[in-house]
């Protein structure tokens, strides 16, 4: 008996890890029937092309990587496996849609699928709204979007945008989205009213930007007891983020008459029931100003010939792994394993696989810890 309950256990542990995704997926969902054909994946995340998605379009491997890996700073987990799936199609399937690991109907997984295309060029919106879906779903232990009634489709992706965008260090489009949302309203919870301008950009910058983002869900996620959030309860639940008590920044945002007497009501029997964790117990929260480890990643010269020079600063003693991958995921080799003192570095690789083959032409990525560059070999 002790011995069959080691063996389950030693499964359990291994099912933990993450698994390979498979090479094809074909889709049963909706209208959806296409067979899809697995172009890259890592750790954070897999990247699905259906046939008439050209596997030459590459720049999604490193942006969709980079939001993978920057939501889990932010929220932490999202699912047991920890990746995100994302789906392109090219001339079929006008828009986008999520699906979450708790649902079989897209074989529990964190899905962003996205239509139409085309997607030569960088398209970040579409993919980054239906991620947006993802984190407002799945973390701390949700299994819903209790407040996506109250924000509808739209409006908790616009800051979530805003905020990738921001985290990223993408000042350009996060100009640029902060423009795009200025100006959107929604008729609730009253006519016209101004989320991104009025409410949510206030608070962000206000009270600390992806950690009140991330305090938001990690109240929900360890107080909420199901259903969907009222009125009251969504204010209450906001307040818990920002730390303070935000009836008079809804007033503000959007008028006095938009808070009710209902909402009072709910708002304090919200307070009653569902007690605020204290800032300081959230570990999951991080600001904007994320420090990273390493910095002044340099590649030169890229393209390559016959070898190039990796440079980089370490800003305090750490275990550094510098690996060299094909755009699929296959590791190609491993060119430097172990800790180092805080300092100014230079790695050189002369473009050999593990087993000193010279390797052939083409793009690779270059994984230094969690910072991803492209590599151009001729």
């Amino acid at each position: 008996m002790k011995r069959c309950l080691f063996v389950i256990i030693f499964l359990i542990i291994i099912n933990n890890y993450a698994q390979e995704p498979p090479l094809t997926w074909q889709e049963h969902w909706f209208e959806h029937n296409q067979l899809l054909s697995r172009v890259f994946y890592d750790d954070d995340v897999a990247i699905y092309y259906d046939k008439d998605t050209p596997p030459t379009i590459i720049w999604p491997f490193k942006y969709c990587g980079d939001v993978s890996r920057y939501l889990k700073k932010v929220y932490g987990p999202l699912s047991p496996e920890n990746r995100i799936y994302i789906i392109l199609h090219t001339n079929k399937y006008s828009g986008g849609h999520p699906a979450y690991y708790y649902d079989a109907s897209h074989d529990f997984r964190n899905v962003a699928d996205n239509g139409p295309g085309p997607w030569n060029n960088p398209t970040y919106d579409l993919i980054t709204h239906e991620i947006g879906h993802i984190v407002e779903s799945t973390p701390y232990g949700l299994k819903s979007s209790p407040a996506f009634g109250i924000w509808g489709d739209s409006k908790w992706c616009e800051i979530f945008i805003y905020d990738v965008y921001k985290g990223l260090g993408m000042t350009s489009e996060a100009t640029r989205w902060y423009n795009n949302c200025i100006n959107q309203t929604l008729d609730m919870p009253v006519k016209g009213a101004h989320w991104f301008r009025d409410w949510f950009y206030p608070l962000y910058t206000q009270y600390g930007g992806s950690a009140f983002l991330a305090r938001f869900f990690e109240n929900l996620g360890k107080k909420w007891k199901g259903g969907g959030l009222n009125w009251g309860q969504y204010v209450h639940f906001t307040s818990c983020a920002a730390g303070t008590d935000l009836r008079s920044a809804f007033k503000k945002a959007f008028g006095d008459t938009a808070w009710t007497q209902q909402m009072e009501t709910q708002f304090l029997s919200a307070q009653k029931d569902y007690p605020c964790l204290s800032i300081t117990d959230v570990k999951k929260s991080f600001t904007n100003n994320i420090p990273h480890n390493i910095s002044n990643i340099t590649i030169f010269p890229n393209p390559l010939k016959t070898k190039t020079n990796i440079s980089f600063v370490l800003i305090k003693s750490s275990k550094i792994n510098i690996e060299i991958y094909k755009t699929n995921g296959i590791l190609v080799t491993r060119v430097l394993n172990g800790y180092l003192e805080a300092g100014n570095y230079n790695i050189s690789w002369n473009r050999e696989d593990k087993n000193n083959r010279n390797i052939s032409s083409g793009i690779y990525l270059l994984k230094i810890n969690n910072e991803i560059e492209y590599l151009n070999l001729k």
